[in-house]
């Protein structure tokens, strides 16, 4: 059969399908989907609030909401004295604190959907090798068959490749969060805001939370910070 057969049609969905459960559950635990809308991070030496962060649910729904206030978002500020998450949604409210001197333990990651990438790279690849083998035809008749077939799977191969890019590429997202006494979680995960052009680096994020760290043990004065 020329062109893109059923198989290969069933084929490529079950492997997005894979791959999408498979970075929903590294996610998992990470809460809700968020974009940046504001990040501030003050000076060492600032008193008070020295961290703030705020996201809303991502997606254009979510942003055309913000417009009527209707919008869901999340807030996560530190300030000398304690950490606090605060959610606000069409559905109503909930505030969460614990004392700095509370917190045990704290956390920066990055993610990346990985596999999706590497399924982009598959449909790239799985395309540029059809076509090389449809080239590599010595009959002229078959080769201009296998041709007309090979462009049909290429360009198929470049379009989900390219989706498979940009969802890899829009995947990216920052994770700080904190552990206070009674296994109490405190935390926020974002990413960049396409729609409002809003961003902050993964080095800009770890110097919030070594500045909070650094806070963090000086409520503990009992702590040996080795390598100090």
């Amino acid at each position: 059969m020329l062109g893109i057969g059923i198989s290969q049609l069933q084929v490529a969905f079950v492997l997005i399908a894979f791959v999408a459960v498979v970075e929903w559950w590294r996610l998992r635990h990470t809460g809700p989907n968020l974009v940046l809308r504001e990040f501030r991070i003050a000076a060492p030496e600032t008193t008070g609030e020295f961290l703030y962060i705020l996201g809303r649910r991502s997606g254009l729904i979510a942003w055309l909401l913000t417009l009527f206030g209707l919008h869901a978002q999340t807030s996560f500020s530190v300030t000398d004295n304690e950490v606090a998450r605060e959610k606000i949604g069409p559905n109503g409210f909930e505030y969460l604190y614990a004392p700095l001197a509370e917190i045990s333990s704290s956390r920066c990651s990055y993610y990346r959907a990985f596999w999706v990438l590497a399924l982009s790279l598959i449909f790239y690849l799985y395309g540029l090798m059809t076509l090389v083998l449809a080239m590599s035809t010595t009959n002229d008749y078959d080769r201009q068959r296998a041709l007309s077939g090979a462009s049909e799977i290429l360009w198929f191969c470049l379009v989900l490749g390219t989706a498979c890019y940009i969802w890899y590429a829009l995947s990216k997202r920052v994770l700080i969060s904190v552990v206070a006494r009674g296994d109490v979680g405190l935390g926020i995960s974002f990413k960049r805001s396409v729609i409002e052009n809003v961003g902050v680096e993964l080095t800009k994020a770890i110097e919030a939370v070594d500045l909070m760290n650094s806070r963090i043990l000086a409520k503990h004065p009992g702590i040996d910070r080795r390598g100090d």
